[in-house]
């Protein structure tokens, strides 16, 4: 390599590391000012959440209100079923007493 070709490289290398010194701190606040963006739009988020959050507790407590009177109202609907269920058990038993014994008197 001849002087003039290091002379020149040694030049280009300089000019670089000039120009990266000098871009260096405006990558920097650009990298940041990103960050703080993507930050901002994180905080935006979040509060949107809470505030969401914050609607959706009382229409949960009157839902879960609406549910334990629908499920009081099933299981007063299904004890009925029950004691009929047991009513006609007992009738059927009856009836089918009465033709025992009238088939009984028969004979």
């Amino acid at each position: 390599m001849t002087a003039p070709e290091k002379i020149v490289e040694s030049v280009t290398l300089l000019a670089l590391s000039r120009l990266a010194m000098v871009a260096t701190p405006v990558l920097m606040s650009v990298a940041g000012a990103l960050f703080w963006i993507w930050i901002s739009a994180i905080q935006a988020d979040a509060r949107a959440a809470a505030d969401i959050t914050a609607d959706l507790r009382p229409r949960v407590a009157a839902l879960e209100g609406t549910q334990l009177r629908s499920q009081d109202q099933l299981i007063s609907q299904l004890s009925d079923i029950n004691r009929s269920l047991v009513e006609q058990g007992k009738q059927i038993a009856a009836l089918t007493a009465t033709i025992e014994a009238l088939k009984g008197a028969s004979r």
